[in-house]
């Protein structure tokens, strides 16, 4: 009798915590794509399902966004785990008018640079020298507040 009951316990619990669980465990991975500088920025941001895979075929087989970000705003991608797993913006652009600076960053994979759930923020900045463009990459991991406040 007594075994009956912790096996209802755990029904009851896996049933009605399914969505307890989605609160609990991420699913999804979220890219903010940051323009800090004065001009708009365009260029292209590259996702594949394979962590293991190079650039070169990230940017064959993966999916392929196009943006464009003007002066001071940000764009955020949210998409399900299983989908980011290596990540890289190819070709980013500063707008300048006169110039057209670009940069691009490494690709960075989930389980070595970053995990699920994880925000990646790609920011892009420049100088007074125009052709002093960046982007920078920073990872950030949630945090939980376990006091319940």
């Amino acid at each position: 009798m007594k075994l009956m009951r912790v096996g209802s316990v755990v029904v009851l619990l896996t049933v009605s915590g399914c969505g307890l669980a989605s609160l609990l465990v991420p699913s999804t991975t979220t890219i903010r794509l940051v323009n800090n500088g004065a001009f708009t920025v365009d260029g292209k941001l590259y996702y594949d399902n394979q962590q293991e895979s190079i650039k070169d075929l990230v940017k064959l087989y993966g999916t392929e966004v196009d943006f464009t970000i003007p002066a001071g705003e940000s764009q955020t991608i949210i998409k399900d785990c299983n989908e980011i797993q290596a990540v890289y913006i190819d070709d980013a652009n500063l707008q300048t008018g006169l110039l057209t600076p670009d940069d691009n960053t490494e690709l960075i994979r989930d389980g070595t640079d970053f995990n699920c759930g994880d925000t990646i923020t790609y920011t892009f900045s420049h100088t007074a020298i125009l052709v002093d463009f960046s982007i920078s990459t920073a990872v950030t991991t949630p945090s939980f507040d376990q006091t319940g406040g």
